[in-house]
């Protein structure tokens, strides 16, 4: 199997343009449903080099409103498929109390759409990251030359078999995490274990039920 390489392009003005569109697309599909819809992620900042994938957060206020917002997505034939049902992958490929989607043209991935309580720790951590790397382009400049060079490196590894998974956003968690405490300070923002529990407690509940529901018709 071919390993992927770390892909780091400059900033592209048409990647706001994109998640607009994409963003439009979702409200359509989730119009019957009670959502907030964010662009995020390193795309969502200006000038800030990025893979050259769109990251969009879908909010919602109900942790019971995970498993509908999910499957109207899914049945749309918007393109978005639910990542890695079965009960092997689940831990692989959800992060807990978030439901990861994408969108792919062939093995390209351009979206990755994420269903997300408002309030919880990863949709904190998310959007102070985008408003605080938008606010500070010096540090936007240094979290940028510290993925290319990640990049380089990742890639090198990957090429000499050093490495089988890049594992770069694991490599980049030192630096986050600096960022994420210096821009709740900044916000105000307070962590509610809580809002997270149910979060999990809801995920744990639907991904469980869609691997088993896999694995009885395999």
């Amino acid at each position: 199997m071919k390993k992927k390489s770390v892909e780091i392009a400059e900033h592209d003005p048409h990647w706001e343009i994109d998640a607009q569109t994409f963003i439009a697309e979702l409200k359509e599909i989730l119009a019957g449903h009670e959502t907030r819809i964010e662009h995020v992620g390193s795309t969502a900042v200006k000038g800030l080099a990025a893979k050259p994938i769109i990251d969009i957060y879908i909010g919602i206020k109900d942790p019971k409103q995970m498993e509908g917002v999910a499957n109207a997505i899914a049945a749309a034939d918007a393109g978005y498929t639910i990542n890695g049902l079965t009960t092997e992958k689940i831990e692989k490929q959800f992060l807990p109390g978030n439901i990861f989607m994408m969108a792919q043209d062939g093995e390209q991935t351009f979206v990755n759409a994420h269903i997300c309580v408002v309030g919880t720790e990863k949709w904190n951590r998310t959007m102070a990251a985008r408003d605080y790397l938008t606010e500070f382009p010096s540090v936007a400049a240094e979290y940028a030359e510290l993925k290319k060079n990640l990049a380089i490196k990742v890639d090198a590894q990957l090429k000499s078999g050093e490495i089988q998974f890049s594992g770069f956003g694991d490599k980049k968690n030192f630096f986050l995490d600096e960022l994420f405490k210096e821009a709740f300070a900044r916000y105000g923002i307070e962590l509610d274990p809580e809002k997270d529990k149910a979060a999990i407690t809801e995920w744990e509940r639907v991904t469980t039920k869609w691997g088993g529901r896999e694995k009885s018709e395999n």
